[in-house]
């Protein structure tokens, strides 16, 4: 009997490694940043069709960091070859809208909650606001509802990465 005990207690240290490891991933890539979902409802006269998504806020946080370091990087390369002509209009147009939407990022960072954006005309409602922190984005029409909510933590790193460019 005790020659089993030893295998049986090996094999449950190994089993409680690997549970405790995936529970602590689960908990660092899903819990801790958070959870944007993504929700749209289409529905016509013959058809209906429900689609809600989970997407790890650190997968967004990894694409807002690529880009505002991208856009970093172009900045500073801009700066180092002002005088080239191989200057597109469409890196000008970022330049010129770059100091505006860090400030804009910054302020709403340490804003309260506020409707930032509410648009209706004959077809489409637009919302956007920020509650408790987190930034949710509603667009709905006769045909469709879409919703995208940002967690907190999340909307403070896409603000502080906005902020830098």
């Amino acid at each position: 009997m005790r020659s089993i005990l030893k295998p049986l207690l090996l094999i449950f240290v190994i089993l409680g490694s690997y549970v405790a490891v995936a529970a602590w991933g689960f908990w660092a890539v899903v819990i801790r940043p958070g959870v944007v979902w993504i929700d749209v409802a289409s529905h016509n006269r013959h058809h209906q069709s429900n689609l809600s998504v989970g997407i790890p806020s650190i997968l967004v946080d990894s694409v807002v960091n690529t880009i505002s370091t991208s856009a970093r990087v172009r900045h500073w390369s801009h700066d180092w070859s002002h005088n080239s002509s191989h200057h597109s209009s469409h890196h000008d147009e970022i330049e010129e809208w770059a100091p505006m939407i860090g400030a804009i990022a910054r302020e709403l960072e340490n804003s309260p909650d506020f409707v930032l954006v509410d648009v209706e005309d004959s077809n489409d409602h637009v919302t956007v606001e920020r509650i408790n922190g987190a930034i949710r984005v509603r667009v709905s029409n006769d045909r469709e509802n879409v919703s995208i909510i940002i967690p907190q933590e999340s909307s403070r790193r896409v603000l502080r990465a906005l902020g830098t460019i």
